[in-house]
């Protein structure tokens, strides 16, 4: 009999890395091999991670005490930095094995990271959000992902979950995406579906100024919705 083990498939060569934003450190836990299996591209940081810690640095006082959500978060690294500045940060993911590889950055930085009520969370778009709503008993001020677009059919889940999750009772409160730009197909159904769901939203100028080491080498994108 042919013998088929998935797990051969899977990366689970991690290695510790310190990341530091300005005077913000962070040690992660990651894959440093050029791929992953389709289903664990959350085991590398991908290049629209920094361009969002670049504009969450520039903006660290929108992130002061509030409550945040990163969604499809990968290692984790945008959530664990928000966790500096905000009051409550929820990192999730929809794999499980992502979101011990999350736990484990987060135990990593407990000691760094201790005026945020931090956690880990399973997140699939799309399902149950309702109940992931009542878990946390309130909508978030913040929702953010970094590189999380890869695939269409994932676009419209996503804003459903971000609509029922996203307090929208306040203009201040933002949808937040960092993105390398593979298709314009993808961009324009990103767009279409946020105006399906009544967002409004607004590209960010960005420049590579030194406060994030911004990769040049792939075009990067930054939308705010509301």
């Amino acid at each position: 009999d042919l013998f088929f083990d998935p797990s051969l498939f899977i990366q689970k060569d991690y290695k510790i890395k310190e990341f530091n934003f300005l005077n913000f450190k962070l040690l992660i836990s990651l894959s440093e091999a050029s791929s992953t299996d389709y289903d664990l591209t959350g085991q590398v940081v991908w290049p629209a991670t920094n361009l969002f810690c670049w504009y969450l640095l520039k903006n660290k006082t929108l992130f002061t005490s509030k409550r945040v959500l990163e969604v499809g978060a990968g290692v984790g690294i945008c959530g664990l930095l928000a966790s500096y500045f905000c009051s409550t940060c929820v990192i999730t993911d929809h794999n499980e094995l992502i979101l011990n590889l999350i736990n484990e950055n987060i135990n990593l930085n407990k000691n760094l990271l201790t005026n945020c009520n931090l956690t880990c969370a399973k997140l699939d778009w799309g399902v149950d959000i309702h109940k992931f709503k009542e878990i946390y008993n309130s909508n978030f001020d913040i929702i953010f992902g970094s590189d999380i677009i890869h695939w269409q059919a994932s676009i419209k889940p996503l804003f459903e979950t971000i609509d029922c999750l996203l307090d929208k009772s306040n203009d201040e409160n933002l949808f937040i995406i960092a993105y390398q730009l593979r298709t314009l197909s993808t961009e324009k159904l990103l767009l279409d579906t946020a105006n399906e769901f009544g967002f409004t939203f607004e590209f960010i100028n960005w420049e590579n100024d030194g406060t994030v080491e911004i990769s040049n080498l792939c075009p990067l994108k930054l939308i705010i919705f509301k």
